[in-house]
C-alpha cells in the first residue's frame, strides 16, 4: 500500500514536470477564444477584451496537479517563503478590493483571475521540484521560434493572419501598424512575432537573451564552449540579437545593454576572469553580426533616436499626455484605485472626445498599478519585486532586473496585457527558484 502511494506520487510529480515544460514551450502562443470583445467609443478595444487563452487551460491543469502534489508531500516553508507569501497575499487582497471601485466589474474580476493565475505559476515555479535548466531550455526554444518569425516578418515586410496561432495581420501601409519611418517617408514594418506589439517581442527577447547567457555562465566551468553546445548556443544568441534589433524597441535595447553590463561587473567584482572570457566569447559573434546589419541600414536605427522624426514626436507627446492623465487618475482614487484593468475606461472619462486608441494605459507600470489598485497595492507590488531582487543580489539572476525595470518604467504591458502578466511572473518565479535555495 505504501509502495503504491509512493509510485502514484512519483507519477503525479512526473506529469506535473512535463506539463510545466509543455507550458514553457507554448506560452508565447496567443491562441484564444474571445468571450467578450472590448469596445470604447464604438471601436474595438483590446484592453477591455475578455478572452480565454490556451495557456490559461495549461495553467489550470498545472494548478490542479500542483495542488494534488502539495497534498501528497510534506513541505516546509523557510522565512523567505513566508515573507513572499505575505507580500503576494497583500497584493492579491488589494487587487480584489479594487474590483468594488471599478466601473466595469466584470473586466476587473477577469483581470483579478488573470493575476491570480500568474501568481499561481510563480508559486509552482518556486515550490515544485523540476529540472530548472530543462525548463529554461523549453522556454528558450519557444522564444527562438518567435525570434525567427520576427526576422522573417521584417525581411519580407509582411505578416499573415492565423487564428489558431493567435496572429493578426500587420500591413506597414496601414495607420496603427508599428513601423519605422525614415526621412524619405518610407514605412518599415517592425518585427512582431505572434505578439500584439514589437515592444512586447523586444522585451521578451532582451529578457531571454540574458537568461540564456546566465544559464551558460551557471553551467559552464570553462572559458569556452565546445562542439555542439557552442554551435547551438551561438545560433540561439545570434537569432535573439538579430530579432531584438529588428523590433526597434528602445526600451528592450536599454534593458539588454544594462543587463549585460550588470553581468560583466558582477563577474569583475568576483574576479572571475574565466567567466569574463566566456561572456566575451558568447557575445562576440552576435555583436559582430548585429553591427554589420546596422551598418547596412543605419538610417532606420538613427530614426529611432531622431526626436524631430514625425512618429517620434507623436510617440513622445502621447507618453507625456499619458503620464499627466495617470496623475489625474491617481488623484481621483489614491487609496484603493479605480479597479484593476479599468484604467483606460477611467482615462476616457478624464479626457473626453478622443478615439479609443488614445486611451491606452500610461507607459509606466508603477503609476498604472497605483491608479488601478491604489497605494497599498503598489506598496505590496514594489515590496515583493524588491525583496526577490534583494535575494538575488549576489547571483547572476540579478541581471534580469534591468530589462524588467526598463519595461516597468517605460511601458505598461507587463501589467496590462495577458502575455505580459504571465511573462513577468514566470521570470520572477525563475529568479526566485534559482536564488532562494542558496540564500
Amino acid at each position: 500500500m505504501e509502495y503504491s502511494k509512493e509510485k502514484s506520487f512519483c507519477n503525479l510529480n512526473k506529469f506535473l514536470k512535463y506539463s510545466l515544460y509543455c507550458f514553457a514551450l507554448t506560452f508565447t502562443l496567443q491562441t484564444r477564444w474571445i468571450i467578450r470583445p472590448g469596445f470604447l467609443h464604438n471601436e474595438y478595444f483590446e484592453y477591455s477584451t475578455i478572452s480565454i487563452y490556451v495557456s490559461d487551460l495549461l495553467v489550470l491543469c498545472l494548478a490542479i496537479l500542483f495542488g494534488l502534489n502539495l497534498l501528497n508531500k510534506k513541505d516546509t516553508n523557510n522565512k523567505h517563503d513566508l515573507n513572499i507569501l505575505l507580500l503576494v497575499t497583500g497584493l492579491g487582497l488589494a487587487t480584489f478590493l479594487s474590483i468594488f471601485f471599478a466601473p466595469d466589474k466584470l473586466l476587473a474580476s477577469y483581470k483579478f483571475v488573470l493575476l491570480f493565475e500568474s501568481i499561481t505559476i510563480f508559486l509552482i515555479l518556486t515550490k515544485t521540484s523540476y529540472n530548472k535548466f530543462k525548463f529554461l531550455y523549453f522556454l528558450l526554444t519557444g522564444v527562438v521560434l518567435q525570434a525567427l518569425l520576427g526576422i522573417w516578418q521584417f525581411f519580407t515586410q509582411s505578416t499573415f493572419k492565423n487564428k489558431w496561432l493567435g496572429m493578426a495581420k500587420h500591413d506597414p501601409a496601414e495607420l496603427g501598424t508599428s513601423v519605422i519611418e525614415t526621412i524619405n517617408q518610407e514605412r518599415w514594418l517592425r518585427a512582431y512575432g505572434s505578439l500584439d506589439h514589437p515592444n512586447m517581442l523586444g522585451g521578451l527577447l532582451s529578457i531571454l537573451a540574458i537568461l540564456l547567457i546566465i544559464v551558460i555562465l551557471t553551467k559552464s566551468s570553462h572559458s569556452k564552449l565546445k562542439g555542439k553546445t557552442y554551435i547551438v548556443v551561438t545560433i540561439m544568441l545570434v537569432t535573439l540579437f538579430i530579432a531584438l534589433l529588428l523590433t526597434f524597441s528602445r526600451t528592450a535595447w536599454i534593458g539588454l545593454i544594462l543587463g549585460l553590463f550588470c553581468l560583466f561587473f558582477h563577474l569583475l567584482l568576483k574576479s572571475d576572469h574565466q567567466k569574463i572570457r566566456l561572456l566575451i566569447n558568447l557575445l562576440l559573434l552576435p555583436l559582430i553580426i548585429v553591427t554589420t546589419l546596422i551598418s547596412f541600414k543605419s538610417d532606420l536605427i538613427l530614426s529611432r533616436f531622431n526626436t524631430h522624426n514625425r512618429l517620434e514626436i507623436k510617440s513622445i507627446q502621447e507618453r507625456k499626455n499619458g503620464y499627466r492623465e495617470s496623475i489625474e487618475a491617481i488623484k481621483i482614487a489614491p487609496l484603493f484605485g479605480s479597479g484593476i484593468g479599468n484604467y483606460s475606461l477611467n482615462s476616457s472619462r478624464i479626457v473626453k472626445n478622443m478615439p479609443a486608441w488614445y486611451h491606452q494605459p500610461t507607459h509606466n507600470t508603477f503609476l498604472l498599478i497605483w491608479a488601478e489598485i491604489g497605494i497599498l497595492g503598489l506598496i505590496y507590488f514594489v515590496s515583493l519585486f524588491g525583496y526577490i531582487l534583494w535575494l538575488s543580489k549576489n547571483h547572476y539572476y540579478i541581471a534580469l532586473s534591468f530589462p524588467l525595470l526598463s519595461i516597468l518604467l517605460l511601458d505598461h504591458w507587463l501589467w496590462s496585457l495577458h502575455f505580459g502578466i504571465l511573462l513577468f511572473w514566470i521570470i520572477l518565479g525563475t529568479i526566485n527558484k534559482n536564488t532562494i535555495a542558496e540564500t
